[in-house]
């Protein structure tokens, strides 16, 4: 019984303490997240905003202003060619914070016509995580 309520209370501990550090962090806001290409692929487009907000929330974007940062995420070159035994998807990237410094990213990766999809995504999650990083060093150093 004793064993139980000592649980208990170590759970309801760490319940608050969740919310008093998530309170010492700045609120992010993509104002856009959008992949620039000759063809609509909303699938990529939601695969991409789902990178973004999770590394979001892993990065460490320094102390908490009175102001939500604001910031967008552009793809502004995605293609991919296509030979008769080889894929090739290449990407470049912009990230830009309100009013302050922009950060880019290029990526450029080789596989089988048949892993197409696999090989878009693994390049869009690399594409997030570095821009998406690269501007909460920019944010913590403002």
């Amino acid at each position: 019984m004793r064993r139980l309520i000592v649980v208990i209370v170590g759970m309801f501990f760490l319940a608050l303490a969740t919310p008093a550090r998530a309170e010492k962090t700045p609120k992010v806001v993509w104002t856009d997240i959008s992949i620039a290409s000759r063809e609509k692929r909303p699938e990529l487009e939601r695969f991409l905003k789902q990178v973004v907000e999770q590394q979001t929330r892993r990065a460490d974007w320094g102390a908490k202003r009175p102001s939500p940062l604001e910031a967008r995420f552009e793809v502004t070159e995605w293609s991919a060619v296509i030979g008769k035994d080889v894929v090739r998807v290449t990407c470049t990237g912009v990230g830009k914070l309100k009013g302050g410094q922009s950060v880019r990213s290029h990526f450029s990766m080789g596989g089988r016509p048949a892993d197409r999809g696999v090989l878009e995504r693994q390049l869009l999650t690399m594409l997030g995580r570095g821009i998406v990083s690269r501007l909460a060093d920019v944010a913590r150093e403002k």
